[in-house]
């Protein structure tokens, strides 16, 4: 092999490594910037995610885990600005990804936000088991769900 077509290989190489960790860099940068907003302003966090959401292009190279997580942020802020869940079907999708991922960090939290959902909706007994799950979780408890 000539030389020139091993610096074009590495460039192509190097290009595309700074890529994918740009992508992976910028949802977990984006990730920090949501809960850094509900902390301060719920109201603007939920804004922001909403904008987010209504942006294709930024969703459509995240992965699973990726997915879980931006929409339990999006259960999360417009819980923290007070906006009643009307719905389980968002929280049902989350849980459905951490009920498979039981050792990520957010299974707990994906757990107590289903409680929250579903004692908005006024379902009790499961907005219960889902805060009992979150307890057993953070306890670190085996037998869960």
């Amino acid at each position: 092999m000539k030389p020139l077509h091993i610096i074009y290989i590495f460039i192509l190489l190097f290009a595309s490594c700074a890529m994918s960790g740009c992508s992976d860099n910028e949802h977990v940068n984006t990730f920090n910037e949501i809960e850094n907003r509900i902390g301060n302003d719920p109201k603007v966090a939920v804004r922001y995610v909403d904008s987010l959401n209504a942006d294709i292009g930024w969703k459509e190279g995240m992965n699973a885990a990726e997915r879980a997580r931006f929409d339990l942020l999006r259960v999360k802020s417009a819980d923290k600005a007070y906006v009643r869940h009307t719905s389980d079907s968002l929280i049902r999708s989350v849980l459905g990804y951490y009920e498979k991922h039981t050792r990520s960090e957010q299974y707990p939290e994906a757990l107590y936000y289903g409680g929250r959902v579903y004692s908005d909706l006024g379902d009790s007994p499961t907005a219960l088991r889902y805060f009992q799950h979150a307890l057993d979780a953070l306890s670190g408890e085996t037998n869960l769900l």
